[in-house]
């Protein structure tokens, strides 16, 4: 995908798409986290079936995904506590007007494969990502 990214990014460039056929292009991007802010009320009622559907898969694909790991490394989860867990996750990113929040199937595995066991590798996975955006944009 980045390699698509960069060839694409490419090609607008070298063909000047902007000049010659109005494409928008992206100036700057700002640094650091959006500031906190509600969401937008009247498009609720929108997006409120939307919403159901999407939370309900991924609670279901995230739950079945700990339920693989907690077999692999013998330890049991709590579906209710993984419910609240997703829960509190989304009601304060939707503050930062961020996307649903789910397992990652790719990152657990690679976290998995290489060694890492507890919060801690997940924690700094994080920490790395959070300062790539604030830092890098």
């Amino acid at each position: 995908q980045l390699i698509v990214v960069i060839v694409a990014t490419l090609i607008s460039f070298l063909a000047k798409l902007n000049d010659r056929f109005d494409v928008a292009i992206v100036d700057d991007i700002p640094l650091g986290l959006p500031p906190v802010t509600a969401p937008k009320m009247p498009y609720m009622l929108l997006i409120l079936q939307d919403a159901i559907v999407i939370s309900v898969v991924t609670f279901s694909v995230s739950v079945s995904l700990a339920q693989v790991f907690a077999k692999q490394f013998d330890y049991t989860i709590s579906p209710s506590q993984e419910f609240i867990a997703y829960g509190v996750m989304n009601i304060i990113g939707s503050l930062f007007g961020s996307l649903n929040t789910a397992g990652s199937l790719s990152r657990s595995t690679v976290q998995a494969v290489s060694g890492g066991k507890t919060q801690l590798v997940g924690f700094l996975s994080s920490t790395i990502i959070l300062i790539v955006l604030v830092q890098v944009g």
